[in-house]
């Protein structure tokens, strides 16, 4: 695990100025992951991770598995969907958004009364990285 923990530390310190990754440094440095599974949580749960520019996919690694077993092919992403009037930000709807992106794994839309304040809903949707991301898609209309 030594090993693990040091070339993920000489990765994250060759991104000293990327601040987002001050806490996995802080994290790594600190701690054997293995041992605390308090910190691995917590860098698992911050992701998704980005060094510059590029997507960093963390999984868990389970005992007994090689890396060829482990699925680096998807990774959840909170989406935030902009643009739809407020009468459209329903968990309906959501669940409708979501798998147009990807596999739907959870939708956040704003409570009834802050509809107008809200300017989007969020989904959770386990996306295919080898793919680009959408950037809009056109959503049929009642007329």
């Amino acid at each position: 695990m030594e090993s693990i923990n040091g070339n993920l530390s000489q990765i994250i310190s060759q991104t000293a100025n990327l601040s987002c990754f001050d806490e996995v440094h802080d994290l790594v440095s600190d701690s054997s992951l293995a041992d605390n599974k308090e910190d691995k949580l917590k860098i698992l749960s911050a992701g998704p991770w980005s060094i510059r520019g590029l997507l960093l996919v963390l999984k868990e690694w389970s005992s007994g598995l090689v890396l060829e077993e482990i699925d680096f092919q998807s990774y959840p992403f909170w989406v935030q969907v902009h643009g739809l009037p407020p009468d459209f930000k329903s968990t309906d709807n959501a669940n409708k958004i979501g798998p147009k992106i990807g596999a739907l794994l959870d939708v956040d839309v704003p409570r009834s009364g802050q509809l107008v304040w809200n300017k989007f809903i969020r989904v959770k949707v386990d996306v295919d990285v080898r793919n680009r991301l959408k950037t809009g898609f056109l959503l049929k209309r009642a007329t």
